[in-house]
């Protein structure tokens, strides 16, 4: 019995600290992007609109970009996650503000998400 609450414990333990250093990094990505955000060449009303899309988008987007099956040092794709990010924040933006959605697509690629995992 003693066993089987030692291993529970060591294992409610090791998911703490996951979960722990897994917000810290979504923190620092999402605090990375909207840094990003702030460097585009849009109005202030459309930088407002864009931070909330970030905020909204960021938690599905990150998770889709971070491989735990990778080795240590490359399981977050920056990439993918701002290429997915720009994707979304695009399709978003065309129905109701166009010159935004342009904006956003001609401005991407002048753009890098650059992201340290320590």
């Amino acid at each position: 019995m003693r066993k089987v609450l030692a291993i529970i414990t060591l294992a409610v333990f090791a998911v703490g600290i996951y979960a722990t250093i897994r917000d810290r990094q979504s923190r620092n990505v999402k605090s990375e992007m909207l840094r990003l955000v702030g460097d585009l060449d849009l109005t202030p009303q459309q930088h407002d609109r864009v931070r909330g899309m970030v905020e909204t988008e960021h938690d599905f987007i990150f998770d889709r970009a971070l491989d735990l099956s990778r080795h240590r040092g490359h399981k977050f794709d920056a990439k993918e996650y701002q290429d997915e990010m720009f994707a979304r924040l695009i399709e978003r933006a065309k129905g109701e503000d166009p010159d935004l959605a342009e904006r956003l697509s001609t401005q991407q690629k002048h753009h890098e998400l650059v992201v340290s995992e320590n």
